[in-house]
């Protein structure tokens, strides 16, 4: 969860544990904070990355350093906090919740604020809270958010911009040209095989061509074969995959988690009742709520404030968070 002064937005990043100096990279929960101002943690961002690393949800989380005065101080109400108290998650108190990241009238830059939590089953976990006066401060596994790889991409938030460069710079992603990777264009349904196909290391299948509108000259066809092969993808009947065709959230999202599966990673449904926290929740197919719920739980799927839109077209850049979002927690 990335979150500025009263707005947040989603975001997984990558893994990068550091001590509480200076920093250039992003840790797993990333909050922005000008200078002499003040960002408060929320205890959701700290639950959703103990069910990314657990499975299970938070029970606390232990400070294992904290910043030099010089950047800020971490504050538990009005009192500094400390590296010997639990901090826990919910209601039970001290509440992470109650947390706050005061920063220094000199502040700049970013710090990083590290962590080890516990889970609910008993697992323990590591983790990095990043404080940063602002995205482009951010240099997210040496990709730079500020220099993107294409020029539409310039607008977006430092963790859609890190998604995006780093899918491209694995092969996982093209552009639309070499320049434009049309953030808000609607995925297509061949495009997506390929990557999910990229991003998963899969090998190509053997069987013989299963769908009609796959021509073997296809770039995206060894993808949709083999994907098809692995139970990933099933058509849309009558010998047909519809490969130009858009993708909804919630069937990319029932991609990746199979894909995730045919691979050997934990990938379980999630709750049900995790759908209804959002506004539509209640609309989302019945095929589909093991697996939008499992990507709700897991912090997979980027949303729009308390709207899920399941049936709304993937666009490239949700397709790209998503994708990177499930390689970074899965140490990819």
């Amino acid at each position: 969860m990335i979150s500025t002064d009263g707005v947040s937005f989603t975001g997984n990043v990558e893994i990068n544990v550091q001590g509480g100096g200076s920093s250039g990279t992003a840790g797993d929960i990333l909050y922005i904070c000008g200078a002499g101002r003040t960002v408060y943690f929320d205890d959701t961002d700290f639950n959703a990355l103990s069910r990314s690393r657990t499975g299970s949800s938070l029970n606390y989380i232990t400070f294992t350093n904290l910043p030099s005065s010089s950047y800020g101080s971490v504050y538990y109400n009005n009192s500094r906090a400390s590296t010997s108290t639990n901090y826990r998650n919910g209601n039970s108190t001290p509440r992470i919740d109650n947390l706050s990241f005061r920063a220094s009238n000199s502040f700049s830059g970013a710090v990083d604020i590290p962590f080890t939590g516990r889970a609910t089953n008993g697992e323990t976990f590591r983790g990095v809270v990043t404080v940063a006066t602002s995205n482009s401060a951010v240099n997210n596994g040496n990709v730079n958010a500020s220099q993107t790889v294409f020029t539409d991409m310039a607008g977006y938030s430092a963790s859609q911009q890190a998604a995006v460069n780093y899918l491209y710079e694995h092969n996982i992603t093209r552009g639309m040209t070499t320049t434009q990777f049309g953030p808000q264009n609607s995925i297509r349904r061949g495009d997506f095989a390929r990557m999910v196909y990229q991003a998963f290391d899969l090998t190509p299948s053997a069987s013989s061509r299963p769908f009609q509108d796959v021509p073997n000259t296809a770039y995206y066809a060894q993808a949709v074969n083999a994907l098809y092969s692995r139970g990933i993808v099933s058509g849309i009947g009558g010998g047909l995959y519809n490969p130009d065709g858009t993708l909804t959230r919630q069937d990319a999202v029932c991609m990746v988690q199979r894909a995730m599966r045919a691979v050997g990673w934990s990938a379980d449904d999630g709750s049900i009742n995790s759908l209804y926290r959002y506004s539509d929740g209640g609309s989302v197919s019945g095929y589909a709520q093991g697996a939008m719920a499992f990507a709700v739980d897991r912090g997979i799927l980027p949303t729009g404030g308390s709207w899920l839109n399941p049936t709304q077209p993937l666009t490239r850049v949700d397709m790209a968070e998503i994708i990177y979002r499930v390689l970074a927690n899965s140490g990819y």
